[in-house]
Parts: structure tokens; sequence; C-alpha cells
């Protein structure tokens, strides 16, 4: 149970890191920033999972793994990504009335 509690937790955790990346990113629309922020995510999400991997399972990918993260990312951005892509459009338009 601490397992899947653990690996859907990590995919709701990325979903809201992906979703600071995406304010960043909006904000500076730089090409060389976004690519840089992207990286940088995918690699930190990447070693972060497989630290889980090797805590749960010696690393070896199960496919149960995989779908327990997707669940996590399906539910923050059924929840709480909702509430950031409303705050977002508030500061754009705040930002564009100054």
């Amino acid at each position: 149970m601490k397992m899947i509690l653990c690996f859907v937790c990590f995919g709701f955790f990325a979903a809201f890191v992906f979703d600071i990346n995406s304010i960043f990113i909006s904000k500076v629309r730089k090409k060389a920033f976004t690519v840089i922020l992207d990286i940088i995510y995918c690699v930190s999400m990447f070693c972060v999972f497989f630290c889980l991997l090797v805590g749960y399972s010696y690393a070896q990918m199960r496919y149960y793994y995989f779908v327990l993260c997707v669940v996590g990312f399906l539910l923050e951005n059924c929840t709480v990504h909702k509430m950031f892509k409303k705050c977002h459009k508030k500061l754009l338009k705040s930002k564009a009335k100054v």
C-alpha cells in the first residue's frame, strides 16, 4: 500500500512541478530558457523516478509503477491544475493592464 501511495504521489508531484514550470516558461518566453527548463524538469523527474524504482523494486521496472504515476498525474490535472489555470489567466490579465 505504501508503494502505491508513493508512486501516485510522485505522479501528482510531477504534474504540480510541470504546472510551475509552464508558468515560468510563459513569463519569460525565450526559446533557450524554455529548452533548459524542460531538460532540467525531465532529468530531475527521471532521477526521482529511478530512485523510487531502486527503493521499492531494486530497479526492476514494472508496468504498474508507470500506471500509478500516470494516475497521480491525471489526478493533479483534474484538481489542482484547474486552480493553476485560473490564477495564471488572472496573472496574465493583470500584467496586460499594467
